[in-house]
């Protein structure tokens, strides 16, 4: 019982962050447009932002790194490519997913994996597509 307290105790502060983001993000003034810019490995002409990033979105998993603490999910949304961080996962590549908003971070250090990410979401889980409950 200590360990699932102790666990949850850990995502607790990302998920509360996450919310009050989403609650937040009408009346922070964002347009909810991409910024521009390319980057390198990425679809050309795209964003580090996904369109509808301040809604569900879908596309398919290219990579998943297990850090742990986080997974850190790559997704293909047909577009571009980008970074999604969750605290459980068990999809692969090729799996359709759905995402639902996250909050942006920016420049997010790994520690664990000692890499930098341009930028990251952090969501509260990831669902298959077709699946009616989110991980």
């Amino acid at each position: 019982m200590k360990k699932h307290i102790s666990r949850l105790s850990r995502y607790l502060p990302i998920l509360l962050a996450a919310l009050i983001a989403i609650a937040l993000w009408p009346a922070s003034g964002q347009t909810g447009e991409p910024a521009a810019g390319n980057i390198p490995g990425e679809h050309p002409n795209t964003s580090t932002k996904p369109e509808g990033m301040s809604e569900m979105f879908e596309g398919t998993v290219v990579e998943r790194i297990d850090a742990g603490r986080h997974i850190y999910v790559r997704i293909d949304t047909g577009t571009q490519r980008v970074w999604v961080a969750v605290p459980a996962f068990d999809g692969k590549p090729g799996d359709k997913v759905v995402v639902p908003p996250g909050l942006p971070v920016a420049g997010f250090k790994s520690k664990k994996l000692n890499r930098t990410f341009k930028m990251i979401y952090f969501v509260g889980g990831i669902r298959r597509a077709g699946e009616g409950k989110v991980e």
